[in-house]
């Protein structure tokens, strides 16, 4: 996308979300080059969509967490199944870029997902465990759970499938004396769907791919949040915002 449909998108979240919200957050993760130049809403936070995993030094075409910060950014994702699949990142290396986030003053996103492969052999849980027990740091981060099977792909996880990973996981970040982190669902999430996903207890938000990409169903996705339905379970729902394709705004 071009700088001026990008500014354009951010226009038209101030237009759509022109007052803060004390409940309700949204975060913007675009790729690099759009960083310095969004002008989001009051409800709308900053963020990237990887980081280095060096403090500094020679390493050509890496940013590092320290740059994004100065470059406003609040948020960084990291983990995200695109990087581990085809860039080949590990759990030892996404935790060790949330170290980098944290010490910048920032707030880690680690997503964690199973494959179709992991999912049909009913093999999920397990791998769920050692993938996130690897990957997070110990202190103030969000979880993301994007199975790799439902994204981009129009399949969904059912809502009782959904809420059920949600508690499992729930219950590990208790374990470590993390209960208060939040964990977010992300895979084909709609302006249809979610609704339904945010409404359930133990989802504190969405991650949203595709469907960012356009204004009118991000807006639609964000406007579920403060849906009667939702809003009573929990005192925050965070929509997260980030793009599914390279150069594209979340």
């Amino acid at each position: 996308m071009s700088r001026g449909a990008a500014e354009l998108f951010a226009q038209g979240l101030r237009d759509a979300f022109p007052v803060a919200s004390s409940t309700i957050q949204g975060i913007v993760c675009p790729s690099f080059p759009m960083l310095g130049i969004l002008d989001l809403p009051p409800s709308f936070s900053l963020g990237a969509q990887t980081c280095a995993s060096f403090e500094e030094g020679s390493y050509t075409g890496e940013v590092s967490a320290s740059l994004l910060q100065a470059m406003g950014c609040d948020y960084v994702i990291l983990g995200h199944s695109e990087r581990r699949t085809l860039f080949g990142e590990t759990n030892d290396l996404v935790r060790s870029k949330a170290l980098q986030v944290l010490t910048h003053g920032m707030k880690p996103i680690v997503c964690v997902g199973e494959s179709f492969e992991v999912y049909d052999k009913n093999e999920t849980k397990e791998y769920l465990k050692k993938q996130l027990e690897e990957s997070m740091p110990d202190q103030d981060f969000i979880l993301a759970y994007e199975p790799l099977w439902a994204i981009g792909t129009g399949r969904v996880a059912s809502i009782l499938g959904i809420q059920e990973i949600h508690a499992f996981l729930k219950s590990l970040l208790e374990a470590h004396g993390l209960k208060h982190t939040p964990i977010i669902y992300g895979g084909s999430v709609t302006g249809e769907n979610a609704r339904s996903i945010l409404a359930l207890p133990e989802v504190a938000g969405v991650l949203v791919g595709g469907a960012s990409l356009s204004l009118e169903e991000f807006s639609t996705i964000m406007r579920s949040a403060y849906h009667p339905s939702v809003f009573p379970n929990r005192p925050l729902n965070s929509p997260h915002c980030h793009p599914r394709e390279s150069g594209e705004p979340g």
